[in-house]
């Protein structure tokens, strides 16, 4: 799996869990409950606070968007012009 892929499915993960933790924080805690102890208390304390849930889900979309607008690494932005130029090319000839 490419980087570019890991980013972008990583990015949606964030999006989707961000939204979930806005509209039904309980169920969002409850659902991350799992793992060691200390996991399980946050968990817990995210459930007795909602609204801090939801403040740290705005954050999970607001940073999943940031990553998919992010231009990338300039490795990345070189094969998409070559690509670019080979589209190009091969449409002329």
């Amino acid at each position: 799996m490419k980087w570019s892929q890991l980013k972008y499915l990583t990015a949606i993960v964030l999006i989707g869990d961000g939204i979930i933790a806005m509209l039904r924080p309980h169920r969002d805690a409850h659902a991350w409950s799992i793992g060691p102890l200390v996991w399980k208390d946050l968990m817990q304390y995210l459930s007795d606070h909602p609204d801090m849930l939801r403040a740290i889900g705005v954050a999970e979309v607001a940073f999943g968007f940031a990553m998919i607008a992010s231009r990338g690494t300039a490795a990345e932005e070189l094969a998409k012009v070559r690509t670019g130029v080979r589209a190009n090319l091969s449409s002329i000839a």
